[in-house]
């Protein structure tokens, strides 16, 4: 049997489909003897998230990237690696990684690759007692393990979690096999975890709130309409149903609204003014924490405060 520790970095994770730019593994013996530590370089075929550029996560030059094969191209080789059936595979934080690999097969069409897993941070955490989730590089200096190994690089991190491993292995006195079955709670497989996946229906509507919320974050008051119903010191809100339901509509509004010189914002706890449905209404108005905001239905608000101006769109 041999054990196998992986570590994926990506480029982003824009629209919730994370895109892979390296995977990193290293293979042992039942002794944790390295047979094979190695950096899988890959074209992710997406730009890299600014947050990424900026804290400087990326372990080679942005430009290296480009320069290698997309994943396609590994697809076969990696899939082999993970279905290794003599094999127990142990990751950190793992179902970041198990995300990688599911969008990456889903992104090129390619059959899903199916392997158990283990997630030594969840052990850690639970042998340590430890409410938050920590970081690798904080575990090996709680353990004491010395290392020259560079973050986000994906074998080096699957290294450090190697050595992690080992080290909870002789404190706890179980292989890892032992492990494994002690912790069987913290272990899951690829089809476990696609049955807890979110629909695309529901990852849509995520989609739909965030860039409302993007658009009200980015917007800025600018005092060029006048409407006697638009207060400035008026902040409005709209309920999650509307947003769904009708996205064009509350973008032309949250527009007007700041041409107006007024705000809005997705917390409702800060606004005095909430767009809502018929359905939800009743919700609004029997919670005594909106007793003091006014409410009004998307129709009440586009005949009552849009009826004068033809370039908003009415529903």
């Amino acid at each position: 049997m041999r054990f196998l520790f992986f570590d994926i970095e990506g480029a982003n994770c824009f629209d919730f489909v994370s895109k892979m730019c390296s995977f990193g593994y290293v293979i042992t013996s039942e002794e944790f003897k390295v047979n094979s530590k190695i950096d899988v370089i890959i074209n992710p075929e997406s730009p890299f998230d600014r947050h990424i550029i900026r804290q400087k996560m990326n372990a080679y030059p942005i430009e290296k990237y480009s320069t290698r094969p997309n994943f396609p191209y590994f697809y076969k080789s990696i899939k082999r690696m993970l279905e290794e059936p003599e094999q127990l595979i142990v990751g950190w934080s793992i179902e970041n990684d198990v995300k990688y690999i599911y969008d990456a097969c889903k992104r090129y069409n390619l059959q899903q690759i199916h392997y158990k897993y283990l997630d030594i941070q969840k052990v850690v955490m639970e042998v340590e007692e430890l409410k938050n989730q920590p970081a690798l590089d904080t575990i090996c200096e709680l353990y004491n393990i010395k290392t020259d190994s560079i973050l986000h690089k994906s074998d080096d991190d699957a290294y450090m979690t190697c050595k992690i491993t080992k080290h909870l292995c002789k404190k706890l006195e179980l292989s890892l096999p032992e492990l494994y079955e002690k912790y069987e709670k913290y272990s899951s497989n690829v089809d476990t975890y696609i049955s807890h996946l979110k629909s695309d229906e529901e990852i849509a509507i995520i989609l739909n709130r965030r860039r409302i919320s993007y658009m009200i974050r980015a917007t800025k008051q600018k005092n060029k309409k006048t409407n006697k119903y638009i207060l400035k010191e008026n902040i409005y809100g709209f309920s999650g149903d509307i947003i769904d339901q009708n996205p064009e509509t509350v973008k032309q509004i949250i527009h007007y609204v700041y041409d107006c010189g007024a705000r809005c914002a997705n917390n409702l706890k800060e606004c005095n003014v909430i767009i809502c449905s018929d359905k939800t209404m009743a919700h609004y108005v029997e919670n005594d924490k909106y007793q003091h905001v006014n409410l009004m239905t998307l129709k009440q608000f586009c005949k009552k405060v849009l009826s004068t101006d033809n370039k908003v769109a009415q529903k």
